[in-house]
């Protein structure tokens, strides 16, 4: 489901898009045969610049370099002054502009004067993907409207045969840390009878690199921050959080 949010944060429904900002609505991608979908996780309503922004992430990461492509007034008869899509199997219109992202995963797209429903954005990939249709900006506002969409790569979910078999797969989607004892961070962690609640990640300073993990007791709840410099993941250290 498509998280919708008003312009000060105040979650809606796709309801309220569409009946807010004249049928704005998310069209489903068609995913048979697919085992990855661009879904649209999140709309915002955006006021002030004439520009519709793009969004992509592949989880929690940035998807640089992903094109996006952008069309207008309709779908089914963008206009003629648009460059014709290459072909590909998940093209939900024959014309569009195509925008890459940058390196935030972010991609923007003037809208000049014109008021109104008449875009249309979808992520252009071998994955399928949903798409924002009838998006722009409403007659008498500041360029109010539904002009930050975000959208993320997810498994397409197979049809479960048991209720264990659709645990077990969403519990595999929703994993954020993968154990590993024999990482040396880990093992230094579990020796100390912490549990790690972070994954790996890297931290700069004073010109050396460190490779580090949150760590937490379950007993007492001390947080540490173990680290190791990558050049000698043997020598671990560790912080505590005070």
């Amino acid at each position: 489901m498509t998280q919708v949010f008003d312009l000060d944060g105040t979650e809606r429904n796709p309801g309220w898009l569409a009946a807010t900002f004249d049928g704005c609505t998310v069209l489903p991608a068609n995913t048979a045969g697919a085992t990855e979908v661009w879904r649209l996780a999140a709309i915002y309503t955006t006021e002030g610049p004439a520009t519709f922004k793009a969004e992509v992430r592949r989880g929690s990461l940035a998807s640089a370099g992903q094109p996006i492509a952008f069309t207008w007034p309709a779908l089914d008869n963008p206009s003629g002054d648009l460059d014709p899509l290459p072909p590909g199997p998940h093209h939900w219109s024959s014309r569009a502009v195509l925008q890459a992202t940058n390196d935030q995963g972010l991609s923007g797209f003037g809208l000049g004067r014109t008021y109104g429903p008449f875009y249309h954005a979808w992520v252009v990939s071998s994955a399928p993907s949903d798409c924002l249709t009838k998006t722009g900006m409403k007659g008498g506002t500041n360029h109010r409207g539904p002009l930050h969409a975000v959208w993320i790569l997810q498994q397409v979910e197979p049809a479960h045969a048991t209720l264990a078999d659709a645990l077990v797969w969403k519990g595999q989607q929703m994993q954020v840390i993968q154990f590993n004892p024999a990482a040396s961070l880990q093992r230094r962690i579990f020796a100390d009878h912490f549990v790690p609640n972070s994954p790996e990640f890297t931290q700069d300073f004073g010109g050396v690199r460190f490779v580090a993990q949150r760590a937490e007791h379950l007993g007492t709840g001390e947080v540490r921050i173990y680290y190791a410099p990558v050049s000698n993941f043997n020598d671990v250290a560790f912080v505590v959080r005070h």
